[in-house]
């Protein structure tokens, strides 16, 4: 009997949540692996490449659009 999920099982899972509900996991996520010992500056670096990956899609939506900024707001708004 196995007793830990599959990436896919968890992904599968995370998708039905609402979208405030995948946000808060996501914020745990990633709060739990900044706390696991990985140097500072390779978190930065992860960071940093994820909002780029973030603008990319944001300039594919019409409009004006600041992933950063909105991901700031979303962050502030929880605390």
């Amino acid at each position: 009997m196995r007793n830990r999920a599959t990436f896919a099982e968890v992904d599968e899972l995370a998708a039905k949540l609402p979208s405030p509900d995948q946000l808060k996991l996501a914020a745990r996520i990633c709060a739990r692996l900044s706390t696991t010992g990985q140097p500072e500056k390779a978190l930065q670096q992860e960071h940093l490449a994820w909002l780029r990956e973030c603008d990319g899609l944001a300039r594919q939506i019409t409009g004006a659009f600041d992933s950063a900024r909105g991901l700031r707001e979303m962050r502030n708004a929880r605390a």
